[in-house]
């Protein structure tokens, strides 16, 4: 139902907002926790906000994700999946070949999840929520 689907986004982003606040805020305030090598502390604050971005944006693609599942969306999200997947691979062979820094990687993995999230949510919105609502069944 809508108001599951919109319960589902709220707990996303409440939970997502945690997740990424803590994800990018330890590394970037609390690089010690990690590595005592001021490069690796370097590295992690360079790295923080799009951890942080990427885990937001995760929290919500999953609340999408889960209601492609729930309405027996899957034969989608597999296709999505498929094709994701080979963006996400290709994206970080670039990088590679180039040898970007890690920052490059972790804008990768936040690209990944904005596509993920946009084509997951466009889904939803397109089938799911466009669907007629199951008449109510009588008590008796």
């Amino acid at each position: 139902s809508r108001a599951v689907v919109r319960g589902a986004v709220a707990a996303a982003v409440a939970l997502g907002g945690l997740d990424a606040l803590l994800a990018s805020a330890l590394p970037a305030r609390l690089p010690f926790l990690f590595s005592a090598d001021p490069a690796v502390a370097a590295a992690l604050r360079e790295t923080a906000p799009y951890l942080g971005a990427a885990l937001l944006v995760h929290g919500l693609s999953s609340a999408a994700e889960g209601t492609m599942l729930a309405t027996r969306d899957a034969g989608v999200l597999g296709a999505l999946y498929a094709v994701d997947a080979a963006a996400a691979v290709a994206a970080f062979v670039a990088v590679a070949a180039r040898a970007g820094p890690p920052a490059a990687v972790w804008r990768v993995f936040l690209g990944y999840q904005i596509a993920r999230c946009a084509q997951f949510a466009l889904r939803v919105a397109t089938t799911a929520l466009r669907r007629p609502r199951a008449p109510a069944v009588p008590s008796g």
